[in-house]
């Protein structure tokens, strides 16, 4: 039994997705609670564009940066290191179309890539 566990171990392998990049090395952020579900939308953005490179954690305390009102905080909150300022201004205002949560997470996911790929 073993060894058809092994055998299949070995077949299966090259099936597998390999990791782009080490889970040590991936950037830890937390998604604070925002309207309307955006840091839903946002975890699943982060995930389908920066997958590998940028890990959404749960817990505050386990991240090296936060995010929130569609800024970037270092681990202690007390620097910005990136913010939108259109999208902050429309999600705060209510100024957003009904939908508009989703295309706005993709935005900002996608801002937040190019200046990560700088």
């Amino acid at each position: 039994m073993r060894s058809l566990i092994t055998a299949m171990a070995f077949c299966c392998a090259p099936l597998l997705p390999a990791q782009s990049t080490d889970a040590k090395s991936a950037l830890k952020v937390f998604i604070e609670k925002m309207p309307n579900d955006l840091d839903r939308y946002l975890r699943a953005e982060f995930s389908k564009q920066m997958e590998g490179r940028i890990v959404i954690v749960l817990a505050e305390k386990d991240a090296d940066a936060t995010i929130t009102r569609l800024s970037v905080l270092n681990k202690d909150q007390k620097v910005l290191l990136w913010s939108d300022e259109e999208g902050d201004r429309n999600l705060m205002s209510g100024a957003m179309k009904p939908g508009g949560e989703r295309k706005a997470a993709e935005q900002f996911v996608s801002k937040v890539k190019k200046e990560v790929d700088r």
